[in-house]
């Protein structure tokens, strides 16, 4: 399939050297490349949360997953405060937006250098 890029064996590994050359290109913040890593991150509030609420953050995160979007530290811990009722649904939309309009600008600022 790459006659040209002997290196890689398969697919996998091609898309994840892409993956690891992009993020390094463009600076952008690190999110997990899988299911696996997503779950150790919620896995950090198991004790914290009663286990429908767990159960339910979980089955989020794996159908997200099906559609290869893993949720990062800032989605998860979203998640659990939402379940915690320490954030209300508009104030967890207008904190995601904020972090979209800060990472937007982190990258137009880095494209210039």
């Amino acid at each position: 399939m790459y006659d040209n890029d002997a290196k890689f064996q398969t697919d996998y590994e091609y898309n994840h050297s892409l993956d690891a050359f992009m993020q390094q290109s463009y600076k952008m913040p690190y999110h997990p490349k899988s299911l696996s890593e997503s779950l150790a991150i919620l896995n950090e509030y198991k004790d914290t949360l009663p286990n429908d609420q767990y159960a339910s953050i979980e089955s989020t995160i794996r159908g997200q997953a099906i559609g290869h979007q893993y949720c990062d530290r800032f989605d998860i811990e979203l998640m659990v405060k939402q379940a915690k009722g320490e954030v209300t649904y508009e104030k967890g939309i207008k904190t995601i937006k904020e972090r979209i309009k800060k990472d937007l600008k982190s990258l137009r600022e880095q494209q210039k250098e």
